[in-house]
């Protein structure tokens, strides 16, 4: 069985391929995943539920522990059977061809957090549990409260969709962005590296420029488009996304996803 953190951290790493290698049938899948999030109230239970504990920075030992029951007792509303049929639907939207997403590691206590979290909610409802429900709530508080977990997920999210809120941890991206500078992308141009270092790891400023700098290149393609194009549908097409570069602004919580959408027209206005 896989668990959900598994589950999404695949999702995670199609949508930094999509980016890399401009990959419009991933990206696709990738936003058939937002959309399941949206629509589904298990999957979107479990996003929030895993969220929330990733993200509880909470010293008082008593305290994490019952932010933890609190989280974990939402899930458990659910069957196990319930949770396995939505997370085997996001594993057909793999498909065979990116099913093996859900083999790749990623940090390894975010690993553990994520199967101890699957291990307690999938405990069923009898009295004879009591104690390995329990337990399994102690044993995800001590896991939160190592460090390095913390590192990886308590960091700002970005919100991938703006009509609900779908939160990515921003540095889950930064480690398979680098796992892929490493081991699979080494004939990006320079360009490119730069581009999708600032991305993830730039501070504010250098992110602020990046984006302003790839919207002004995105204005003088339109504009170029514009002059040449024969229609009054293609021109007003043209008018009204000029428009809304123009209008958008840098905002921390939103950055991957309008970068993604930008450097997306960008390469559309060029093909």
């Amino acid at each position: 069985m896989y668990n959900f953190g598994k589950i999404d951290n695949a999702f995670h790493e199609l949508m930094i391929e999509s980016l890399l290698r401009k990959n419009n049938s991933k990206r696709k899948i990738f936003t058939e995943y937002l959309k399941s999030l949206k629509s589904n109230k298990v999957l979107n239970v479990q996003y929030h539920v895993y969220r929330n504990i990733e993200n509880i920075n909470q010293t008082d030992s008593f305290k994490a522990n019952e932010l933890v029951k609190a989280n974990i007792s939402i899930l458990r509303e659910y069957k196990k059977e319930e949770i396995l049929q939505e997370n085997n639907k996001l594993i057909k939207l793999l498909g065979e061809k990116y099913k093996n997403k859900l083999e790749l590691s990623y940090n390894k206590d975010l690993m553990n957090l994520h199967e101890k979290i699957a291990n307690t909610i999938s405990l069923n409802n009898i009295p004879q549990n009591t104690n390995l429900i329990t337990e399994g709530i102690l044993n995800i508080t001590e896991c939160i409260k190592n460090k390095s977990v913390l590192t990886e997920c308590s960091c700002q999210d970005t919100v991938i969709e703006d009509e609900e809120k779908v939160l990515i941890p921003t540095k889950i991206l930064a480690d398979v962005a680098i796992l892929k500078f490493n081991e699979e992308y080494q004939d990006l141009s320079e360009d490119q590296r730069n581009t999708l270092r600032l991305m993830v790891s730039g501070n504010e400023e250098e992110k602020k420029n990046l984006q302003q700098n790839i919207t002004n290149e995105c204005i003088q393609l339109i504009d170029t488009k514009y002059n040449n194009s024969n229609t009054i549908e293609e021109k007003e097409v043209l008018l009204k996304t000029k428009n809304k570069l123009m209008n958008t602004k840098y905002n921390p919580n939103s950055y991957l996803d309008e970068m993604v959408k930008i450097i997306t027209l960008r390469g559309d206005l060029l093909s």
